[in-house]
C-alpha cells in the first residue's frame, strides 16, 4: 500500500486497518478536538501516501462498537450511563471545588438516562473563510499541507481550491504559490474532500432521569401560556420539568407527549406544539383510555456527532437499547426507570479503546460471576471475537 521495499512492503489490509484503529485510542472523542491524524494517510516509514483509502473517523469508531451496536443510534433510543463511568465521574467531582463542580457537565452525565429525539444529517458544505488580520493568515499557511492544500477543521478535511481572493488562479496547481503571495485581509474557498459518512450526523437526546425539582416563576408562567394559547379547554394534563442536559438549558429543546396512538408518545419541538398535540388526539378520540395525556418538558439537551458518540460508547462510557411507552411512564421515579432500562442496555465489548477504570470494573463483574458460577458477561469479550 506505500513505497516501502523488502518484506515490509507487502503489508495485509486487515493489519493496516489495525494500525490505524491504534492510532485513534489516545485521541479525545469530541470533535472539537479530533485532529485527522496523518498517520492515516500516510506511511510513517517511506512516508507515502497509502494507495487504499483509510477508513473514515464513523467507520473507525464503528469498528469498537460492532454495527448492531452503531445501528441504535436512532431517534427513540436510549443511552444509558454505565455504573463504573458514573462511579468515575463522582470521584472526580468529589475532588472538586463547589465552583468547578457546578460549572462541569459532569453531574448531567451520572447515572444519566438520555432519550434521543433527533439525529440529523451534518453534510459538510463548502466553507468561505474570510481572514482579517496577517497573522492569521500566516497560521492557516502554516496548518494547509502541501502539495494537497489540505486543510483540516475538527475531523474534518477540506481542499483549498480557486475562489474567494484566489478566484483569478487558472489551475489548483498554482495555488500554493498564489496563497505564499497572499496578503490579509483575504477570503480563502474550502471544499470537503470525503464524501458523506453519517459520522458528523448531529445527535440529540434528553435526559429522564434529572427531573426538575423547582422552576423559576417565568418558566411556570411560560408553560402555563403555551397551554392558554391552545385551547382552556385540554382538562388536567401534567406537565413535569426535566434539566435535559448542559445545551441551551435556559430553554425548552422539546417535549415527550405521552397518551397518544401507535407506540404511545411522540416528540414535539415546544410545550405549545405538544398541548397541540394532545389537541388533536382528543379531537380524533386517540386518547389511549386509562392512561392520561402527560407532557415531559426539558430544558436544554445533551448533543454528540454520531462519531463522537460511538466512541464514548466505544471507551464504556455508554450503552444503548430501545425506548418504549412504559419506560417513559417511569419519569417520576428516576431510580425505577434506571433499574428497568439498566440490564437491557448494550455496551461496547472491551477493546483499545477502553478505558482503564471501565477495564477494572468489568475484570471485577467476570470475577463475581465466576465466583457464583455464571458464564462470562458478553461484554468482556474481545472486540474482534465479539463481532464474530
Amino acid at each position: 500500500p506505500c513505497r516501502c521495499s523488502g518484506g515490509q512492503k507487502f503489508v495485509h489490509l486487515h493489519c493496516l486497518r489495525r494500525w490505524q484503529r491504534s492510532v485513534v485510542v489516545g485521541q479525545p472523542t469530541h470533535p472539537m478536538s479530533w485532529q485527522d491524524d496523518s498517520r492515516h494517510h500516510r506511511c510513517n516509514v517511506c512516508l507515502s501516501e497509502f494507495s487504499c483509502a483509510p477508513p473514515s473517523r464513523q467507520e473507525l469508531m464503528e469498528s469498537f462498537t460492532g454495527p448492531k451496536l452503531a445501528a441504535l443510534v436512532e431517534e427513540g433510543c436510549i443511552i444509558g450511563a454505565h455504573a463504573a463511568f458514573s462511579g468515575e465521574l463522582e470521584a472526580r467531582m468529589a475532588s472538586m471545588s463547589a465552583f468547578t463542580r457546578e460549572v462541569s457537565s459532569y453531574q448531567h452525565w451520572v447515572r444519566g438516562v438520555y432519550l434521543i429525539t433527533q439525529v440529523s444529517e451534518d453534510r459538510a458544505q463548502e466553507v468561505t473563510l474570510p481572514i482579517h488580520e496577517q497573522s492569521l493568515l500566516e497560521a492557516v499557511r502554516g496548518r494547509i499541507s502541501r502539495p494537497e492544500l489540505f486543510f483540516d477543521v475538527h475531523g474534518q478535511r477540506y481542499r483549498l481550491v480557486p475562489g474567494g481572493s484566489l478566484a483569478g488562479v487558472p489551475n489548483q496547481a498554482d495555488l500554493p504559490d498564489a496563497l505564499a503571495a497572499l496578503t490579509a485581509p483575504a477570503t480563502l474557498l474550502l471544499q470537503p474532500v470525503a464524501e458523506y459518512d453519517c459520522g458528523e450526523d448531529l445527535v440529540c437526546a434528553v435526559n429522564l432521569s434529572w427531573p426538575a425539582v423547582s422552576l423559576s416563576a417565568w418558566r411556570r408562567r411560560l408553560a402555563e401560556a403555551a397551554r392558554s394559547a391552545v385551547s382552556r379547554s385540554l382538562g388536567d394534563v401534567m406537565v413535569s420539568h426535566f434539566i435535559g442536559g448542559p445545551c441551551d438549558d435556559e430553554n425548552i429543546s422539546c417535549c415527550v407527549v405521552l397518551g397518544g396512538p401507535g407506540r404511545g408518545w411522540s416528540i414535539a419541538g415546544s410545550l405549545q406544539e405538544a398541548f397541540r398535540v394532545i389537541a388533536t388526539w382528543q379531537a380524533g378520540q386517540h386518547l389511549v383510555s386509562g392512561q392520561p395525556p402527560a407532557v415531559l418538558a426539558f430544558w436544554g439537551n445533551a448533543q454528540w456527532s454520531r462519531a463522537q458518540l460511538l466512541g464514548e460508547t466505544a471507551r464504556g462510557h455508554w450503552g444503548l437499547c430501545q425506548c418504549s411507552c412504559e419506560d417513559l411512564r417511569c419519569y417520576s421515579q428516576p431510580s425505577e426507570l434506571r433499574a428497568r432500562i439498566y440490564n437491557r442496555l448494550a455496551f461496547a465489548p472491551v477493546s483499545e479503546m477502553s478505558e482503564e477504570f471501565m477495564r477494572e470494573a468489568l475484570r471485577q463483574v467476570a470475577d463475581l460471576r465466576t465466583e457464583v458460577g455464571l458464564a462470562p458477561a458478553h461484554a468482556m469479550q474481545p472486540a474482534e471475537e465479539a463481532g464474530q
